[in-house]
């Protein structure tokens, strides 16, 4: 079986992952806010504390997500790393 590893592809693709974690974090960041915001302002009944236990539930999964993308895209960079030295001495 032969493998192929294209080491500018995984750093693109890590580079991408870092991308969107920043950007989920920013989101889920502005959610919360947004969501505070609303219930100290207009929304105070036993569905906003329903919504809130799913929005709780939902950003725990979002970060354990987020973490999990900068820890593979940090594996991919490590992993190039060694391949472009090995390619750069054969070329």
């Amino acid at each position: 079986m032969k493998t192929q590893f294209d080491p500018r592809e995984a750093r693109r693709f890590a580079a991408f992952l870092d991308e969107c974690a920043r950007d989920l974090r920013s989101l889920n960041v502005g959610a919360a806010k947004a969501l505070f915001d609303l219930h100290a302002a207009h929304w105070q009944d036993g569905r906003f504390e329903q919504f809130e236990r799913l929005y709780e539930e939902a950003s725990v999964s979002l970060q354990q997500f987020i973490e999990y993308a900068e820890r593979y895209a940090e594996y991919l960079r490590r992993k190039a790393e060694p391949i472009e030295r090995y390619l750069n001495r054969r070329y």
